[in-house]
C-alpha cells in the first residue's frame, strides 16, 4: 500500500479515522482525525490492517 500524506485511513472494522502524517525512522505515523499529534504508528508490514477511507465512509 502506498500511503499519501494527509489522506484518511482506518483500521479494518473500526470506526476511528486516522490521517497519515508521514514516516519517521521506519514508522508510519498517523493522527486521529480532528486531533493533532501522533496517535498511532505502524510498520510497513502492518499496513494490511488499515484501509483507505472514501468520502462516502466519512
Amino acid at each position: 500500500m502506498t500511503l499519501v500524506r494527509g489522506k484518511k485511513y482506518k483500521f479494518t472494522s473500526q470506526p476511528e479515522i486516522i490521517k497519515f502524517m508521514g514516516k519517521e525512522r521506519g514508522w508510519n505515523q498517523f493522527e486521529l482525525d480532528g486531533h493533532q499529534g501522533v496517535w498511532c504508528e505502524l510498520l510497513d508490514e502492518d499496513l494490511w490492517m488499515i484501509e483507505e477511507v472514501t468520502e462516502v465512509q466519512c
